[in-house]
């Protein structure tokens, strides 16, 4: 249920990941469990939830290069675009576990926000670090946990990408998985990296360029974006909201 319930606010209200995170350490609070623990597990889980929506726009690249047909400038922007996010990906995933080279990304980090910002953030990002540290020792004890919770990860978004098909779909239009999977990738993406809490009016902008660049009418693309938008990250929401309350209560028995 908390998984839930972060993941409902984290998708409609977030931003840059911290109100999932705030929200997992406030519910976890009594149950025994350390709050460096819960913050490894909630960074872990939003590492690779971030490396697998970025890993979709090669795969839906890939997917139209090979099943559709399209000019030779299309297929080569395309394919650089897929071939960059690829070693971005590789590398994003070398720093992250690997602290010989972590620290000095976030030494670097942690100077460009003081300077851009006047903010010292050198204790979140060393909690940060030893936490990253505590769940990368984690998932070498028990790398079997690491695969069901990828797994996991891989069927949410699959379930996303899905959603998005059936919004499609009850106005009309069978969606090509190539054309669907990028347009899906390019809006969550560009939503993510907007810094507005859910990406909210850039998500849709993006939803609707690219698939209106594919041959979609304006009109269905934006009411797709819309209505997925709803099904996503509204509805969800207000279904989490009654578990708040019980969840509360139950965190306060423990304390």
């Amino acid at each position: 249920v908390i998984g839930y319930v972060s993941s409902a606010l984290s998708n409609l209200l977030d931003f840059m990941g911290l109100a999932g995170h705030s929200l997992r350490l406030l519910l976890m609070q009594g149950k025994e469990i350390e709050p460096g623990q819960v913050m490894a597990a909630s960074l872990i889980h939003s590492y690779f939830n971030n490396l697998i929506m970025l890993s979709l726009l090669p795969v839906g690249v890939i997917y139209l290069i090979l099943n559709t047909t399209l000019n030779k400038v299309t297929v080569i922007t395309l394919g650089v675009v897929a071939f960059l996010l690829m070693v971005a990906i590789l590398y994003a995933a070398f720093v992250s576990f690997n602290r010989r080279f972590r620290l000095p990304v976030m030494r670097i980090l942690q100077k460009r926000i003081f300077f851009f910002l006047r903010r010292d953030l050198s204790t979140f990002l060393g909690e940060m670090d030893r936490s990253m540290e505590t769940g990368g020792k984690a998932l070498k004890e028990h790398p079997q946990r690491l695969v069901l919770a990828v797994l996991l990860i891989i069927a949410q978004w699959t379930c996303a990408i899905l959603s998005l098909w059936f919004c499609f779909y009850a106005l009309g239009t069978q969606m090509n998985w190539g054309v669907l999977i990028t347009g899906f990738a390019v809006g969550i993406i560009f939503g993510n990296l907007s810094l507005i809490p859910a990406g909210l009016g850039v998500q849709e902008v993006s939803f609707v360029g690219i698939y209106v660049l594919f041959g979609i009418s304006l009109e269905r693309a934006v009411l797709a974006a819309l209505l997925f938008r709803m099904v996503y990250d509204f509805i969800p929401f207000f279904v989490s909201l009654p578990f708040y309350n019980s969840l509360l209560r139950i965190r306060d028995k423990h304390m």
